[in-house]
């Protein structure tokens, strides 16, 4: 009989279970995301994520100045942010499909059977690969189609 030496760590079992916990805390306050005004619910993705201004504009190609008509409330029911620009969010804070798919509802917006919104949501489903709204682009563009934000679709 052979004996397998295994690389099992208990403190690796530990730091998973952690993870897993802390993610699970963190589906728990998303799921708040549904109530209040739409920059209260934005408001409550940054805080999970611990983000400012300059880590937004980094993580998502967006500018300074839409991360500040989130933070004053600007966005509301009767001006919101395009569907690229929440899609952008959504990778760039990493939030689980299910709770994209209700941000990008409350945004007046909904991923159709087009091709464009197929792919976006082949993306936001598969949210762990797309680390960077770059890698998402990369997809895109290797797919035929266009950026989700550029120069020339880019929310000021």
């Amino acid at each position: 009989m052979t004996i397998i030496n295994s690389t099992h760590k208990p403190d690796q079992e530990q730091a998973l279970q952690d993870l897993w916990l802390k993610e699970c805390a963190e589906f728990e306050q998303l799921k708040n995301i549904q109530a209040g005004s739409l920059s209260d619910s934005f408001a409550l993705c940054f805080k999970l994520r611990k983000w400012n201004s300059e880590r937004f504009m980094k993580a998502t190609g967006l500018g300074d100045a839409f991360f500040s008509r989130i933070g004053t409330g600007k966005y509301d029911d009767k001006m919101r942010p395009s569907l690229a620009s929440v899609v952008a969010i959504c990778i760039g804070l990493h939030i689980p499909f299910k709770f994209s798919n209700i941000l990008i509802m409350r945004c007046g917006h909904s991923l159709t059977d087009s091709k464009q919104d197929c792919c976006y949501a082949f993306i936001l489903s598969h949210y762990e690969m797309f680390k960077t709204v770059e890698d998402a682009n990369q997809f895109l563009v290797d797919k035929g189609f266009s950026s989700i934000i550029n120069k020339d679709n880019q929310e000021k």
